[in-house]
């Protein structure tokens, strides 16, 4: 409720600018500024500064709004520069669990994973901004004079942040603010922020506290209000729900007297900044400053009235909500609220401008639910509005028939034949009825996917402790998979034979791999595509998620990526030697390569009744010179060219299917960390796959058993595991911020060409505009390393054909897309013999993961603009010739060409087809290279002019000034580009190109 104004009706606003802000992005110049101690030498050029911070919303709100409708590169540039900042290693973490790759996801989808990210981390009332604790070393620490930084980091670490030098050189000076300020606010400072309309941040307090003057009190000679103002005041007051008291009379005179509008939001606003302790501890401040940079702010905006701030009112209501939840009587209702309410799921909802002061828990629980449901929403968005509530619906029922299937009694898996030919749809039906069952009966069991219960644990272990036995008597591994087959046949009173044994085992991994596989991002590609997973068998669903995984990445790309991570972590664990490395490289290969050949390998061994382990695998497998795989076994074993499946039997068959996904999982859990817990190489050649799976989960264990229960050795592997995967978060975490972070051309560069708006894509166009050579070369490099060959050709034979085939193609659009697709072959083949070879560093593999996306950009952009990149050789170097065809209105066009190497210069080119005959202009940076085409002039001009069939005339010159670095951005504003291609513009316009580009690299090879 707004009182009357009281005094001057009309306040005049004037705008002014205050230049006394500090901001800094270079930590070491921050450090100097706060070692010279004071920082109060503001100026204030008018005290009238008009900005409306209360009611703006964060750079991250905004964010959320503008891409949802689409936006420019500018802005986008911006804000995920934002989300660089905010999202940390941690949340990555969980965005790869769920089956996002975080180098791969568009712009849009990493706003909306990364705020469900951090509302899903704090589930079950588990603060993430508060989780923790903090260690001696750093208590210690926050004593001296690095006090400041340390507790700034253990904020941010705290509220799930990135800790990155500028924020904290920013936070750094905040916090010396605060320091320099004493006390409380005095009248004088709070009419000064009331005055400018200024929210209470750490910048705008100091400024006041300044700039505002020093008056503690009402001044001795101000007037006493007239009694009946004073009765009006007292009334307006009292109808407005405050205490008509003498303190708040006082405010209200001093807002008359400093021409202020008298209102219920301005006298409580003095209130708070005039009881606003100024000397609150330093930790107190970190978490504000947190707070801020957790809403898109910068430290210096950081609120010191919590309730000022969205992520202060979120907190307040999760202490209120937690003391609410002790009043509810419902068990099902208060663990449903538990699960939902966090400090980060009431941002949410306030973000959203949802009134949670006045909701009950029930309203709250609702809402907090309806985010959920609009994350899918947004997730399974297409086109079609119909089309995406029918997603909705079908993930909904997907969500139901996996937690009925997963949540059911494991001894079902026993009860259904053939469980990889069967839908989800039936497979869920029947376990819901073995459920109801088992529930009806009051049966205590395990499940099919979640570990068993914590009280049927022991349970389960005395039921079925001669399980052990059993398996020997049978003459099969100790492993947990096959005490589970014995379980699930006990449970169904089954005979324990070896062949039901396999069979149990082979059903219950195939639905595990289901399980994993099916994580939500490849869940909801494949219904975006169309695909019910419900109408899916087992494997068919399997193998469709799979091909899903890691947001549109090719399966040589993800595996480059795994690859990649394995070599960093290597390189990052101390402590092992050079034989250790190449055997445990050659050990992650091996099974790269068994995978690749679909478990071939393993059924060759079989075949030649020989035991399947790593060492007879390692043997088995070879890597050729062509480009598929062939599996052959030493001379002891015999030449096995070929394997067909059907030479096994179907236990056989059961068995090289479990081996060999034993296999892959043990490629997915190894680590550099647990290959050192094995004591020596002989440890690990010499097992099965299932029993090298079996050895590493027991490892993996160690990692889940509480700290005190270890041993020396087994805590100072855990410790060191945590230690690397910890590096390994932050890596990727600075990958994706140091992408998010480009320069804002490179964000236009991906808008001019529809490329997609994903760090990858950031990271290769940005390589590519510092060095436009450096695709080719690259390529080159990699190719042509200490390798086994990509081809029966040498590597300069196949440059040299690259740029043939490009000459040739470049008379069609459908032939240059034909010679591209032809290059991305090539440099595919190059990544799948990186990793199979030994000698590859991770920078290796990620030097050549992104020449593919470089080539595969450059493929789009030719494809949807008929922008070219065409390899050439000059004087024996590798470099990049651009070409764009410009298609105008009628019988007209351009073509333009550039060309930047060091044994060039650069070489800038336009040819015109207008009114029947060609025109061009080409400009030289190097006089030699100049000289060197005006003797050649005459035979270009001829070439063209036999190309196109029409009159051909250009100038030339030697300009020192040439540059081609505006190439992809510059507009051709005398052509409206269309998608018309008629046959006459076509040939026109190739064969200007085709002609340049043949006599450019006859000249200068």
């Amino acid at each position: 409720m707004q009182l009357e104004q009281i005094g001057r009706k009309d306040i005049i606003e004037q705008v002014g600018k205050v230049d006394g802000k500090a901001t800094t992005t270079d930590a070491a110049q921050s450090e100097q500024k706060i070692a010279k101690g004071k920082l109060r030498s503001i100026s204030v050029n008018n005290p009238f500064y008009n900005k409306n911070d209360l009611k703006e919303k964060t750079m991250a709100e905004k964010m959320e709004e503008q891409l949802a409708q689409g936006t420019d590169a500018s802005l986008l540039h911006n804000q995920m520069a934002v989300y660089a900042q905010t999202t940390s290693g941690k949340d990555y973490e969980k965005m790869q669990e769920e089956g996002f790759s975080p180098m791969h996801m568009e712009a849009h989808t990493i706003v909306t994973v990364t705020d469900r990210i951090k509302v899903a981390m704090a589930k079950g009332g588990a603060d993430i901004s508060r989780m923790g604790g903090i260690s001696d070393a750093k208590l210690e620490a926050m004593s001296d004079s690095a006090g400041q930084k340390v507790q700034l980091e253990y904020a941010l670490e705290n509220s799930d942040l990135p800790v990155e030098e500028d924020t904290l050189a920013a936070g750094q000076i905040a916090m010396t603010k605060t320091q320099e300020m004493d006390g409380q606010l005095s009248l004088g400072a709070a009419c000064y922020m009331l005055k400018n309309d200024l929210s209470p941040t750490i910048d705008h307090v100091y400024q006041a506290y300044f700039s505002g003057g020093t008056e503690s009190g009402v001044a001795d000679d101000m007037e006493a209000l007239p009694k009946d103002l004073q009765a009006q005041l007292e009334t307006m007051l009292t109808d407005a729900g405050m205490e008509a008291s003498d303190e708040n009379l006082t405010y209200c005179n001093y807002l008359i007297k400093n021409q202020i509008p008298v209102t219920t939001e301005n006298l409580t606003y003095m209130a708070k900044l005039l009881e606003l302790p100024l000397d609150q501890e330093s930790g107190a401040t970190a978490e504000q400053i947190a707070d801020a940079v957790a809403e898109g702010k910068e430290p210096g905006d950081a609120m010191l009235l919590s309730d000022y701030s969205l992520m202060g009112q979120a907190k307040d209501l999760y202490a209120k909500q937690m003391k609410e939840l002790d009043a509810i009587t419902s068990t099902r209702q208060m663990q449903e609220a538990r699960l939902l309410m966090s400090v980060e799921a009431n941002y949410s909802l306030l973000k959203k401008g949802i009134a949670m002061d006045i909701m009950s828990i029930e309203e709250t629980v609702d809402a907090l639910k309806s985010l959920e449901e609009e994350y899918v929403k947004q997730m399974l968005s297409v086109d079609d509005t119909e089309q995406t509530a029918e997603n909705v619906a079908v993930y909904q029922d997907y969500r139901e028939a996996q937690e009925t299937l997963g949540s059911a009694p494991a001894a079902f898996l026993a009860q259904i034949p053939a469980v990889e030919e069967m839908t989800l749809r039936q497979v869920s039906a029947e376990a819901g009825k073995v459920s109801a069952a088992f529930e009806s009966a009051e049966s205590r069991y395990e499940t099919v996917w979640t570990e068993p219960r914590k009280d049927l644990g022991d349970s389960i272990q005395k039921a079925f402790a001669n399980v052990d036995d059993i398996l020997q008597d049978q003459g099969m591994e100790l492993t947990e998979e096959n005490r589970r087959a014995v379980r699930i046949l006990a449970y169904n009173e089954m005979n324990l034979t070896k062949e039901n044994i396999q069979k149990v085992r082979q059903s219950d991994m195939a639905v595990q791999k289901m399980f994993r596989a099916m994580k939500p991002a490849s869940v909801m590609e494949m219904i975006r595509q169309g695909h019910n997973p419900l109408d899916l068998t087992v494997k068919d669903l399997t193998d469709l998620a799979e091909d899903l995984s890691g947001q549109g990445e090719s399966k040589t790309g993800q595996d480059s990526d795994e690859y990649a991570k394995f070599l960093w972590k290597l390189e990052q664990t101390g402590d092992i030697s050079q034989e250790e490395r190449d055997s445990y490289i050659g050990i992650y290969r091996m099974i790269y390569q068994v995978e690749a050949g679909d478990g071939a390998a393993i059924g060759a061994l079989m075949m030649q009744g020989k035991d399947v382990t790593l060492r007879n695998l390692m043997t088995a497998v070879r890597s050729t010179k062509h480009s598929g795989q062939e599996y052959a076994v030493d001379d002891s074993f015999g030449q096995v060219d070929s394997f067909d499946r059907a030479s096994l039997s179907i236990t056989e068959q059961a068995e090289m299917a479990f081996q060999a996904n034993c296999l892959y999982e043990a490629k997915d859990t190894m680590t550099p960390v647990k290959m050192k817990q094995f004591e020596s190489q002989d440890a690990y050649m010499d097992l099965t796959p299932e029993q090298f799976k079996s050895q590493l989960d027991i490892i993996e264990a160690m990692r889940l058993a509480p700290q005190e229960t270890l041993s020396g050795q087994d805590a100072a592997y855990v410790k060191e595991e945590e230690a690397v995967e910890e590096m390994a978060r932050e890596q990727t975490r600075q990958e994706v911020a140091e992408a998010l972070k480009s320069e804002e051309a490179v964000y236009q560069m991906l808008d001019k060409y529809d490329l997609p708006q994903t760090p990858a894509f950031l990271s290769s166009i940005s390589e590519m505009l510092k060095d436009r050579n450096s695709v080719y070369r690259n390529l080159q490099r990699f190719a042509s390393g200490d390798s086994q060959d990509i081809s029966a050709k040498q590597i300069s034979d196949l440059i040299e054909d690259l740029i043939e085939e490009y000459g040739e193609a470049c008379k069609t659009p459908k032939e240059m897309a034909d010679a591209q697709h032809k290059l991305e072959e090539t440099a595919e083949k190059v990544m799948k013999n990186m990793l199979v070879e030994k000698d590859v560093t991770s920078i290796d593999v990620r030097g050549m993961k992104l020449v593919m996306t470089q080539i595969q950009a450059l493929g789009q952009m030719g494809e949807q603009s008929e922008t070219y990149n065409i390899p050439i050789l000059v004087e024996d170097k590798l470099g990049n010739l651009s070409l764009k065809i410009v298609r105008g209105s009628e019988e007209k066009g351009l073509v333009d060409v550039a060309l930047d190497m060091d044994e060039s210069g650069a070489v800038s080119a336009s040819f015109r087809y207008e009114n029947g005959q060609i025109s061009g202009d080409v400009a030289f940076e190097k006089e030699d290279i100049a000289g060197l085409f005006s003797d050649h002039m005459p035979y270009l001009a001829n070439a063209m002019r036999e190309e196109t069939g029409l009159p051909v005339s250009f100038a030339y010159a030697a300009d020192a000034g040439t540059n081609v670095d505006d190439f992809y951005e510059k507009e051709d504003a005398d052509f409206a580009v269309t998608k018309e291609q008629d046959a006459v513009s076509t040939k026109v316009l190739y064969g200007i190109a085709r002609s340049f580009v043949a006599e450019v690299a006859g000249l200068l090879s």
